[in-house]
């Protein structure tokens, strides 16, 4: 773990292992954070989701849901193998 609010798991895809960070926003159904909105975090080519490790924590803080995944071969996700492709169908 990042932090006490923030959480590090991955999932396995067609054989390709996606690492993410992420927050479970408000956990009291009362609050009022609950209707706030979940926020997807996505970096950029040679960067992570490590780049938003503190804004993670910030809005996780404030009770919003945040996930923000490592593209594979980025961060912590696998390289994709040689059928992968880049093409939207690998991603599904």
């Amino acid at each position: 773990e990042d932090s006490d609010v923030v959480q590090k798991k991955e999932v396995t895809i067609n054989g390709t292992t996606w690492a993410y960070r992420c927050t479970e926003g408000a956990q009291d159904e009362s609050d009022k954070t609950k209707k706030k909105p979940a926020v997807v975090l996505l970096h950029g080519i040679l960067s992570s989701s490590y780049s938003y490790r503190a804004m993670i924590q910030i809005m996780g803080q404030a009770g919003y849901r945040v996930v923000a995944p490592d593209w594979p071969g980025h961060g912590l996700s696998s390289a994709p193998g040689e059928k992968f492709t880049f093409k939207e169908d690998d991603y599904l």
